[in-house]
């Protein structure tokens, strides 16, 4: 593997290890603020949504779902060529 390979492996890794962090709105400050006090920011990603409860947050990995969905719409769009 040449080093561009290796580049672009490790920073796969990274980008797959990040994981976003759903929370009642007027949190989402104060859970940014402990994440950067706990040095892992580059690891989470914190968003505001008004579906989630007050007390509860969510933890998403959006890659997985993006790859999903990209994945059930081309099973869908195989199945529909089929016919």
């Amino acid at each position: 593997m040449d080093i561009f390979s290796e580049i672009r492996f490790h920073a796969q890794v990274h980008e797959d290890t990040k994981r976003t962090l759903l929370c009642p709105p007027g949190r989402a400050e104060a859970l940014e603020a402990a994440i950067e006090r706990r040095g892992m920011a580059h690891l989470w990603t914190v968003k505001a949504s008004p579906v989630v409860p007050s007390g509860q947050v969510f933890v998403l990995d959006e890659q997985a779902l993006e790859a999903s969905f990209r994945q059930t719409v081309q099973r869908a769009a195989h199945d529909i060529g089929r016919r």
